[in-house]
């Protein structure tokens, strides 16, 4: 959750979007949590040579069985494609995870139908 803290509290994405402020992220932050539940992450260990410190994202999302994981890391999103022994690995232990950016994914849930009142409301908070 800190680093979801961390990402929303970045000036240029609450210029961007007025809507994001304290009491949305903190707001955002406790439905995520709620919804979310909770697991234990285990003995689940994912080495990434490359990035280290990218584990801390990888290894719940495996023992979690996420669906998604949303990211800007070049090497996170490079799983999905990349040949080498770690990605192959990650899709072998997560092969339900899909690796994919913000937009991706908003993309994504804006073409499943219904959403266009969701989304309509939302675009017109830019």
């Amino acid at each position: 959750m800190a680093e979801y803290r961390r990402v929303l509290s970045h000036v240029e994405l609450q210029r961007k979007f007025s809507g994001i402020t304290p009491v949305t992220i903190n707001a955002t932050l406790k439905a995520m949590k709620y919804r979310a539940g909770s697991f234990e992450k285990g003995n689940v260990r994912f080495l990434l040579s490359r990035d280290p410190d990218d584990a801390k994202f990888l290894e719940p999302a495996i023992a979690g069985e996420a669906t998604h994981l949303l990211t800007y890391d070049k090497d996170l999103l490079s799983l999905r494609e990349w040949h080498d022994d770690a990605a192959r690995r990650f899709r072998q232990r997560a092969p339900q995870t899909r690796i994919m950016t913000s937009e991706q994914f908003l993309a994504e849930r804006r073409a499943l139908p219904g959403s266009w009142q969701v989304w309509s409301r939302l675009e017109g908070e830019r």
